[in-house]
């Protein structure tokens, strides 16, 4: 978005000077038209928007919100995304939406336009934004989406608590065997030795490991921040199924026939970003289901009988570990534990066959 200087008149005839952010002067004249401004002459300053590569999870959820509101309202997307970059008071939000509608009006689409930001929206907001576009049902799909991520950051949110008391008491603790390793015992090891007993063998290895403090204190300094990066590089590095990020929990997927088409649709639609082996006992029939957070209420999608039973080992469809799921007169759920990237998320994931 640039920034223009302008000179306008109003109804009176009197002359109006300044300077606002507009994406060209076709964009500046209809917002100074709003105001009961007509546009004399206008310069283009300096562009003053920057490129967005990150968003915290609740401005986010923030913006998805606000943006499916006007949406289910009955409001353009173009002209929702402009409402959001004129009116949000979120600096983040308001970059995003000005890229998101320089996008859209040059001819993308929405679920193009998003996917130019990979560092703010995951592969699986992506693809669903697509299928809710393909659809129809985009804000139902937002709205889902708005869900997952709330649900997400309350989680993020009370493990943090949790881990709050847990990480400050190791400090504490590590902080004392640390000043005892390096200081104190050192200064009984000569008192000990001139005692002229044998020294048990608990005692000599206290005063090992205190020498060894002592000699290589700088090592025990950084090693664990070098283990925690290492770690942390290959659990990004490492393929994982998001399962836990598609936010179309709670929404019914229809999948492909299975005697025509392959028997990981309903995983290549909700998480496309991962490989998915074939299951070895494959079988006719048209695979659906849907996801939900863990302690919902069990909702069968429409078209779901009684008598159909699990066919699949889900863990087999979507190419983790096969999880084996028991078939009954009523469609079960199963409840399947997926590696996502640095966190293990559990979801239910209902099947039917």
């Amino acid at each position: 978005m640039a920034l223009f200087q302008f000179r306008a008149t109003n109804a009176e005839g009197q002359i109006n000077k300044g300077q606002i952010e507009a994406l060209h002067e076709l964009d500046l004249e209809a917002q100074l038209k709003r105001v009961g401004l007509l546009l004399i002459s206008a310069k283009a300053l300096a562009s003053r928007r920057r490129i967005v590569k990150r968003m915290p999870r609740r401005e986010v959820i923030d913006f998805f919100f606000q943006l499916e509101m006007l949406v289910r309202a009955g409001v353009p997307i173009l002209t929702s995304l402009g409402d959001l970059r004129d009116e949000s008071e979120s600096p983040n939000a308001r970059d995003l939406a000005s890229g998101l509608y320089e996008k859209i009006e040059a001819g993308s689409t929405f679920g193009e336009a998003i996917a130019v930001y990979p560092g703010v929206f995951s592969a699986t907001i992506i693809s669903l934004i697509r299928a809710g576009e393909v659809t129809g049902q985009l804000p139902d799909v937002m709205k889902e989406i708005v869900r997952s991520l709330k649900w997400q950051d309350e989680m993020a949110s009370q493990t943090k608590k949790l881990l709050m008391y847990p990480s400050f008491v190791m400090v504490v603790i590590g902080g004392v065997v640390f000043f005892l390793m390096i200081y104190l015992v050192p200064q009984l090891v000569g008192f000990i030795k001139n005692m002229g007993q044998e020294i048990p063998i608990q005692t000599r290895l206290l005063i090992g490991v205190s020498q060894f403090f002592v000699n290589y204190w700088w090592l025990l300094l950084i090693t664990p921040p070098i283990g925690v990066a290492i770690t942390l590089a290959l659990s990004a590095a490492l393929p994982g199924v998001r399962l836990a990020a598609c936010a179309g929990a709670g929404h019914s997927v229809r999948g492909a026939d299975s005697q025509e088409d392959d028997p990981g649709a309903l995983c290549r639609h909700l998480c496309p970003d991962v490989p998915h082996r074939h299951s070895p006992d494959r079988r006719p029939g048209l695979l659906r289901g849907h996801l939900q957070q863990p302690g919902d209420t069990p909702r069968h999608p429409p078209g779901a009988r009684a008598g159909h039973q699990w066919r699949r080992a889900v863990g087999e469809l979507c190419g983790g570990d096969a999880v084996s799921l028991p078939g009954d007169s009523h469609a079960e759920s199963g409840r399947v534990h997926w590696r996502a990237g640095r966190r293990v998320e559990q979801h239910q994931l209902f099947l039917y066959t």
